[in-house]
């Protein structure tokens, strides 16, 4: 076998191009997979060890309730009664100005009370961290102790281009303590300080929380609960396992997305290792000639494809490391925005990512050079090879259709998100085969459609059946990324309608105030002569009575927690709200406080339906029943959800921290604004217009889907890349009758231009046929993948423009992709071309 694995070595000298195919391929499908395995590796290693700075074993927390505040007497008065335990904590997030750019950077800044952490470390003999407390100790210590810092992770330093003993300017041009590069585990993206040295900087006395530390047990519990005071709540945090269970979905789809990618690769690494056994065809006839058996040969193939496994695997992972670091803050900001969970920064197991690499490239590789091998084994086997071309296609027909009625099934039956990719894989294979089937069929069509005196464009049809049969697998490559390509598109642009629509319809007032002192600003507005109707957002915590579903048994909480708000019910705000169902008399029955409105959220989760009892008691209070009257939607929201009239709050006296404002015209509005910017207020108010709250809404939905649009868009170029091979591969056996139009007149140009439109013809076929696929593959995704991962669904919103736009792109990225090579045998002499008729 060495003898042969020196002649591959030889030859590859005279197929470099073949052989970088195989290369690249392979590289980019371990480099999107170890990305994506890096990414939720991360994130899922910060969940199990779900520390906070400084800190292990928090789980719980103590916030003020709804227009409240929490401030140092609560905490004073806890630790008078004994709850060591607690930690004051200050968040907020600031911009700065990058000391060497310039540049505003959002950054979130955590003041944790250190002296406060040193004293229960010391008395509880915990580790802050892992490896050392004494470094811990010491960091902590710099916090609280002159000269003061700010703590910073040194990945997250190296990612904002930070070093240490650097000092950040806020808003106010108050200046943080000067940062401390560390390395200390339980760090996030985050610059963290001592509760003064922020307190001093932000101008407040406020304390965001008290972090519980340690696992509390029931009776613990039960005992700081009933130690709060009537405005402070107990609350758990996402534990690891919640994050999880949260965040599943959401790593599912990134791996789902990579595993697509990898797919697509294999199909450009099935294109050039048949080219690269179709050119080393003469020799491994000679080599059989010798007598080498053909398992030697085979030997041979598979370990050459070992050793270029063991070439890619490495190079793929350390690309994927380097992705992932450009893609982890993003990432990590969409997580924690969507479901309020915490990221840290972990270390990159790099054996285990190259084992996991290997493996799949191995797989992967091994797994597309099946079908090269057997027919390698077909023409070994035969002394005289036919050169019929088989026209049957039939057979692809019915597999499609098989497909097709197992993709309805499992879709119709799905109950789990594994059964419902496995829907829209059976769905994406079931297309490939009707490609197969269709191309030759409209192509020959076509031909027998064209005028006879049409001779190169019949010769350029006719041709293009042949054609189409030697790329059916560049074509399906093709179809596959198309796919992928139109329905994620789709899915992404009815997302954004849907949440635009939806923005635009609940944001209705002007303007709104969002403050934790509403009496003051109450006491304010009513000495301002302004014109404005002011509409108080009420809200308050319940425990829901109903049982969940029995498949959400081991994952839903005993006691599942919504959220009840106020809403008004003038016409205004009805006609805002967006229903996915709803009955005839809601609003009467709304109104007159008889009726709930609950989000979709809480409808599936719960199997709740319309005409349904809600129950629930709120804290404080008796259980309560209320008859469903409508459920709507509510993109994006991880908790469950009720509305109730806003007279149904006044019996429990709950506070507001936002207002809704509506003014009588544009002058009251700016009127409010100067009148409020010069106010005494000002510092203890946060007004946001109708139009930047939307704006800025939008701009975070566009952060969500970047990673999505990327792998996609790597999708495609490599798609583009194996149809690209396919060219050189056909050029093989395409150039006899080349050589033949040549020497009877046609030009070198003309015969690229021909084979340019060849191409297009055939990646116009696969776009019209990917199409419907993609909306199929679009409602999967909204209707099952959305719905069982979120619990939540939006309206499918087909908007033609974008369907062709998607369609055109993908098709004029295939075409210039394609041009180069096409490019590259036009140049090809015209003797080059009748050398070959002589065989």
């Amino acid at each position: 076998m060495v003898p042969l694995l020196k002649l591959i070595w030889a030859s590859y000298q005279h197929n470099t191009l073949r052989v970088v195919l195989v290369l690249v391929a392979l590289i980019t499908a371990c480099a999107g997979l170890s990305a994506v395995l890096v990414i939720n590796s991360a994130a899922k290693n910060s969940y199990a060890s779900s520390n906070q700075p400084f800190l292990q074993q928090v789980e719980q927390r103590i916030i003020a309730r709804s227009g409240h505040t929490l401030n140092k007497q609560d905490f004073a008065a806890l630790r008078r009664l004994g709850f060591t335990q607690l930690i004051p904590v200050l968040r907020s997030s600031q911009n700065i100005l990058h000391p060497i750019t310039a540049q505003p950077l959002r950054i979130s800044l955590l003041g944790i009370d250190s002296f406060s952490v040193i004293s229960y470390l010391a008395s509880n003999a915990l580790k802050a961290e892992k490896n050392s407390s004494k470094v811990s100790t010491e960091e902590l210590g710099q916090l609280w102790r002159p000269p003061f810092v700010s703590v910073i992770h040194a990945d997250f330093a190296s990612e904002l281009n930070l070093s240490d003993a650097q000092i950040l300017a806020i808003e106010n041009n108050q200046l943080l303590p000067k940062l401390a590069v560390t390395a200390s585990q339980g760090l996030g993206r985050e610059i963290v300080m001592d509760i003064g040295q922020l307190q001093r900087v932000l101008g407040t006395q406020k304390i965001s929380e008290l972090m519980v530390v340690g696992v509390q047990n029931d009776q613990e519990t039960h005992e700081l609960k009933a130690a709060l005071p009537e405005h402070l709540r107990l609350e758990n945090i996402n534990t690891g396992e919640q994050a999880q269970q949260l965040t599943g979905s959401f790593h599912l789809n990134l791996l789902a997305m990579a595993c697509l990618m990898f797919v697509v690769c294999m199909f450009v690494v099935m294109n050039a290792l048949h080219l690269l056994i179709m050119k080393r065809w003469h020799n491994l006839r000679i080599v059989r000639q010798l007598g080498v058996s053909r398992k030697q040969i085979y030997w041979a193939q598979g370990a050459e494809l070992l050793l270029i496994s063991l070439f890619c695997a490495p190079l793929g992972a350390i690309a994927g490391v380097f992705l992932a670091q450009l893609a982890s803050p993003l990432v990590s900001l969409t997580l924690q925005s969507l479901f309020d969970v915490r990221i840290g920064y972990t270390q990159v197991a790099y054996l285990s990512l190259m084992t996991q690499c290997f493996a799949a490239c191995i797989l992967g590789a091994f797994t597309a050079a099946i079908l090269p091998m057997r027919q390698l084994n077909t023409k070994l086997a035969l002394r005289n090879l036919s050169v019929n071309v088989h026209t049957n296609h039939l057979p692809w027909l019915f597999a499609s259709i098989i497909l097709g009625c197992f993709a309805v099934g499992l879709g119709y039956y799905s109950q789990n998100i594994l059964v419902s990719f496995s829907a829209i894989a059976m769905s994406i294979f079931a297309g490939c085969s009707l490609l197969i089937y269709a191309l030759p069929k409209s192509l020959n069509m076509l031909f027998h459609s064209l005028p006879e005196r049409w001779v190169l464009f019949r010769w350029l049809a006719a041709d293009g059946v042949r054609l189409s049969q030697k790329s059916k697998i560049a074509c399906c490559a093709f179809f596959i990324a198309l796919t992928s390509n139109i329905g994620m598109n789709l899915m992404v642009d009815s997302f954004r309608q849907a949440t635009q629509q939806w923005l635009t319809q609940r944001l209705v007032a002007d303007q709104y105030i969002s403050t934790q002192s509403p009496e003051a600003f109450t006491q304010w507005l009513a000495t301002q002569d302004i014109d404005v109707k002011v509409i108080e957002r009420k809200g308050l915590d319940a425990v829901l009575l109903n049982k969940p579903l029995s498949r959400t048994k081991n994952t839903t909480p005993n006691k599942t927690k919504i959220e009840l708000r106020s809403y008004p019910s003038s016409n205004l705000y009805q006609e805002a709200m967006l229903f996915v169902q709803q009955q005839d008399d809601a609003w009467q029955r709304f109104t007159v406080d008889q009726g709930v409105l609950i989000n979709q959220q809480l409808a599936l989760r719960h199997e709740l339906t319309l005409g349904e009892e809600l129950n629930f008691y709120v804290e404080s209070g008796q259980p309560e029943t209320k008859h469903i009257v409508g459920i709507y939607y509510d993109y994006g929201n991880q908790n469950a959800q009720a509305l109730l009239a806003l007279d149904y709050f006044a019996k429990y006296k709950a506070n507001t921290t936002l207002f809704a404002l509506h003014f009588a015209s544009k002058q009251q509005q700016s009127l409010f604004a100067k009148q409020l910017e010069s106010a005494s207020i000002s510092n203890q108010v946060r007004s946001i217009q109708t139009r930047e709250l939307l704006a800025l809404s939008m701009q975070t939905f566009e952060r969500t889907f970047v990673i999505t649009d990327g792998l996609n868009i790597v999708t495609l170029l490599v798609a583009a890349l194996s149809l690209a091979t396919s060219v050189l591969m056909i050029d093989m056996d395409n150039r006899p009758q080349r050589a033949l139009l040549r020497s009877m007149g046609v030009g070198n140009y003309q015969m690229t231009g021909l084979s340019l439109i060849q191409y297009t013809l055939l990646s116009l076929l696969a776009c019209l046929l990917a199409l419907p696929f993609g909306i199929g593959l679009t409602w999967l995704l909204i209707n099952l993948i959305n719905v069982q991962a979120f619990s939540w669904s939006y309206p499918l919103l087909i908007t033609p423009a974008k369907l062709l736009s998607a369609g055109l792109l993908s098709v004029l990225l295939i075409v210039l992709v394609v041009a180069l090579p096409l490019y590259r045998l036009s140049r090809r002499k015209l003797v080059e071309d009748i050398k070959c008729l002589s065989f």
